[in-house]
């Protein structure tokens, strides 16, 4: 297995004027150095997943009793924030996510030596095109479905000298076309060079073999639906999952496709372990053709 591409940083630039920031002024001045505090663990957050931070009711509940301030008092201080831009408010009210301009600048720029930065098209607030000039590598954009609508690259990385042969112009269009194509799976059975967060391997790793299809599909949506703390609650539910579907099929043959599955949540309902079911008839009759005809013979002798 290829080595997992990390989405998060390991550590961001901190401006030594961030207190200065004509966005945060209000929010500092009203709930001074325990908003600063707050504001400064939000960033954290953010970069720790990537360049946003996705904002619900569970989110909000983790983070306050992680940093030990009331809900409402950090709300508010977020609130504040969105208010006077230092959050983005549009994608805020579409998607419930806390990211900006900034964030996403400062996200490139600190992964420019990494060999794929991908963002969700309907998150993107800055010029992809000018910040791809800035770095050495592409940057892919895809949709919800986990589908590339678009490809920036380095146009210094992109120039065909004149002096090269037809030959070697046929070559490096092939190495274009294969990465083109670096988020179209590979056919069953394969191995994923591409590279995937090594939580999502073992959620795939989990996931009824039969039915492990999309894979790029379902690592955007385990990417967008799936937080950090739910991953090991996640991993462990699909192993009950894939449990109660070999109980009533072959080899997960009845399972839901991976995408359905994050989308629908339900591994939610595996919380509690695999549901008890009886073996389906097609189970039985498999077990059956397994017998002997000297082991048929001894159980009719026995009735």
């Amino acid at each position: 297995m290829a080595r997992p591409t990390k989405e998060g940083l390991d550590y961001f630039p901190l401006d030594i004027n961030l207190d200065q920031d004509d966005k945060l002024v209000v929010p500092i001045a009203k709930f001074g150095m325990q908003g600063l505090g707050i504001i400064v663990k939000i960033m954290i957050e953010i970069y720790r997943n990537s360049y946003f931070y996705a904002w619900g009711e569970r989110e909000q509940h983790v983070f306050a009793n992680r940093v030990n301030v009331d809900i409402n008092l950090v709300n508010e201080v977020i609130n504040e924030c969105i208010k006077w831009g230092f959050f983005n408010q549009k994608l805020f009210n579409a998607f419930g996510i806390l990211t900006s301009r900034g964030f996403q600048k400062r996200y490139i720029e600190a992964s420019k030596r990494r060999k794929n930065i991908t963002f969700v098209d309907i998150y993107v607030l800055i010029d992809l095109e000018e910040a791809v000039k800035k770095i050495s590598n592409p940057i892919f954009v895809v949709n919800t479905d986990g589908n590339q609508v678009n490809v920036y690259i380095n146009p210094d990385k992109s120039i065909v000298q004149e002096s090269q042969t037809p030959q070697s112009k046929v070559k490096e269009s092939k190495v274009n076309q294969s990465n083109k194509n670096i988020r179209v799976d590979p056919p069953h059975g394969e191995s994923h060079d591409d590279g995937y967060h090594a939580d999502f391997e073992r959620f795939w790793d989990e996931f009824p073999k039969r039915r492990r299809r999309d894979k790029a599909k379902a690592y955007v949506i385990w990417m967008k639906k799936i937080k950090a703390g739910e991953r090991e609650s996640l991993i462990q539910c699909t192993r009950h999952y894939a449990q109660d579907v070999q109980a009533i099929g072959v080899e997960g043959e009845y399972a839901k496709m991976p995408t359905s599955y994050l989308n629908a949540g339900t591994y939610k309902d595996y919380s509690q372990g695999a549901i008890q079911r009886e073996p389906s008839l097609k189970s039985e009759q498999g077990s059956k053709r397994g017998t002997s005809f000297a082991d048929m013979a001894k159980q009719m002798e026995d009735e």
